[in-house]
């Protein structure tokens, strides 16, 4: 069973670890809430909608790191792409980190209208 969001929040914040909220819609609808631990590398998740093909991990409850990894360079452009210095210059950040392109970029992508909000707390 996942925890809830407020006692991972607090459980990071007592450790004083940095601990981003990705806040990710379809559309203007919310879909899920993610609290992600870099220090821990520990997530949780909590979603707003039962249509599992528009939240963050799909069935996924209880996602790893690497599942969020995967995620958020999902959003992003591939670390392979040509072009991609021009791209990260564009944006302003200094190198590719997916953390800080989906801060910039909200994570959209022109195939879809899922989005997202990135605030490092």
């Amino acid at each position: 069973m996942p925890i809830p969001l407020s006692k991972f929040e607090e459980t990071s914040r007592a450790a004083g670890h940095r601990l981003w909220q990705f806040t990710y819609y379809d559309a203007d609808k919310l879909c899920s809430v993610i609290l992600a631990d870099e220090d821990a590398h520990t997530v949780c998740v909590e979603n707003y909608t039962d249509d599992w093909v528009v939240t963050a991990f799909g069935s996924v409850l209880t996602p790893t790191w690497d599942d969020l990894l995967e995620f958020l360079e999902d959003r992003c452009m591939p670390h392979t792409r040509a072009g991609l210095r021009s791209y990260l210059d564009a944006i302003g950040v200094d190198e590719y980190n997916v953390f800080d392109i989906v801060q910039k970029t909200g994570g959209r992508m022109a195939e879809d209208h899922q989005w997202m909000e990135a605030v490092l707390l």
